[in-house]
């Protein structure tokens, strides 16, 4: 019996130390970064939560997902000062730079909620954990704070605040049409050279050329405005990619009828 109890407290143990954990506070993304970093061999770890089954097809699996460092799960406490507001827990886990080093990952929230969206990198053998969180004011940011919209194959738009690219890990900060507030629109379209974003306001075209930042706002006419739907159709006839400076936005055409934009780019 004393062997058994022994044996029984020796698996405790051991089973105790091989759930490896790390607990970290995320920082906030202030400025544009690259996080493209190299490592030997894969170390960073897509996981269906609570196995040990590695997701290999993270752009399909569906579910819930840990992320590990090796043999070290990643937790991530939103709260400085609050120990209890830790979590494992992912709906969301998709690397976004070719070297597996830079994973976009949203964790579980409550019903109706979005939850909070981070970039977990490896960079030199650390585990570092960048929160895409903005603070903003806008009269219209719960009908605007949409958590992740894919776009294509180049990257995702988060919460109308921020643009992660696929391939490179590259994660811009959305100039804002009004500094106070994310912006209140929807995503629209994407240029030909995959640089700038379009978003359909309430009565605009608000457009970033996200790898510089600047800047085009083109108010549309208000019965022109109405739905997404009436407004593709305008733009359709009436609007044409410029490039000037290596920079492409939308611009308005005068007296030609022609269509001059494909209306299926904005389906």
């Amino acid at each position: 019996m004393k062997n058994l109890f022994y044996a029984l407290i020796l698996s405790v143990f051991l089973f105790s130390c091989s759930k490896h954990e790390s607990v970290i506070v995320p920082r906030v993304l202030t400025e544009t970064e690259r996080f493209n970093s190299y490592q030997e061999g894969d170390a960073l770890f897509i996981m269906k939560y609570g196995t040990e089954d590695r997701i290999k097809d993270d752009k399909n699996a569906t579910g819930e997902f840990n992320i590990k460092f090796r043999d070290t799960t990643i937790f991530i406490q939103n709260s400085p000062s609050d120990p209890a507001a830790k979590t494992d827990k992912f709906t969301f886990a998709q690397y976004v730079n070719t070297q597996k080093t830079t994973i976009l990952a949203q964790v579980a929230g409550k019903e109706g909620e979005i939850a909070p969206i981070y970039l977990i990198n490896l960079n030199e053998n650390k585990i570092d954990v960048i929160s895409l969180s903005r603070p903003s004011t806008g009269a219209k940011d719960k009908e605007y704070t949409q958590g992740l919209m894919k776009v294509g194959k180049t990257g995702f738009v988060v919460n109308n605040d921020f643009f992660i690219t696929n391939v490179n890990a590259k994660a811009y900060v959305l100039k804002r049409q009004n500094p106070e507030e994310r912006i209140q629109g929807m995503y629209f379209n994407l240029s030909q050279d995959k640089q700038t974003l379009v978003f359909l306001t309430s009565n605009s075209l608000y457009q970033i050329h996200y790898a510089t930042n600047q800047a085009n706002t083109h108010v549309l006419p208000a019965d022109k405005s109405t739905t997404s739907e009436l407004a593709a159709i305008y733009i359709a006839n009436n609007f044409k990619w410029v490039i000037e400076n290596n920079i492409a936005f939308l611009k308005k055409i005068g007296g030609n009828s022609d269509k001059v934009v494909d209306i299926s780019e904005f389906k």
